[in-house]
């Protein structure tokens, strides 16, 4: 009997960014977001978990500016 990330249910403005993370950045930076609020809310108890979150802060962070940077290059060009 394992753990199982899909059981990690998201509420409130949790889910809210987790469903735009998904939608407009992509999977990758919303399933950093899922893993950061399942440390947080202590599903896990890691001697690194502000190690950890603060890296998938900073990787959710660079996809936000990538999607952004892509968006404001179209701009110059229309």
């Amino acid at each position: 009997m394992g753990f199982n990330f899909e059981d990690i249910k998201l509420f409130g403005k949790e889910k809210e960014i987790y469903e735009k993370f998904a939608k407009l950045v992509g999977p990758g930076p919303a399933a950093f977001w899922k893993d950061t609020c399942m440390i947080m809310q202590e599903f896990l108890k890691l001697q690194s978990s502000i190690h950890i979150v603060s890296h998938l802060l900073r990787e959710i962070e660079s996809a936000i500016r990538s999607v952004l940077q892509t968006v404001t290059e179209g701009l110059k060009y229309t």
